[in-house]
């Protein structure tokens, strides 16, 4: 699992705050990554793991969270930044010869300005997000 975003951007700390309450469940066979964005050093842990959970936060979702499979894509710039979430698979598939089946969990988000705390609408998200994800990781933990 890897959640990313910026601690200073007050919704956008979902994704780290999430993975951390994540983390704390101790679940085994489950590792938590936090990070500020994706970037092409993940495409290795990728290539470790059957599958993944990415958590981001993001505007104008048309409910609470979102979570969808994401499949690679052919069209990611070698030379940027950081990546897309289907932009890191195939850089994993390429460097690596295989990429994990990967799930992007979305929290319905409102407020990226400067600044520390979270809006109402993102503490709803919150709840929300982590009853999926428990679902989702026992469910994936009980069926190998």
């Amino acid at each position: 699992m890897v959640g990313y975003g910026s601690s200073l951007r007050r919704d956008d700390v979902l994704g780290l705050k999430i993975s951390s309450m994540v983390a704390s469940w101790n679940l085994i066979g489950v590792k938590v990554l936090r990070v500020h964005q994706l970037t092409f050093e993940l495409a290795y842990e990728l290539s470790l793991v059957e599958k993944v959970i990415l958590i981001d936060a993001a505007s104008n979702l048309d409910s609470q969270v979102k979570l969808e499979q994401i499949l690679a894509s052919d069209t990611q710039e070698l030379f940027t930044h950081g990546c897309s979430p289907s932009g890191l698979i195939a850089i994993s598939q390429w460097l690596y010869g295989k990429a994990p089946e990967v799930w992007l969990l979305q929290i319905n988000a409102e407020d990226f300005s400067l600044g520390r705390g979270i809006s109402p609408k993102a503490k709803q998200g919150i709840t929300a997000g982590l009853k999926i994800l428990y679902s989702f990781l026992t469910g994936v933990l009980c069926t190998r």
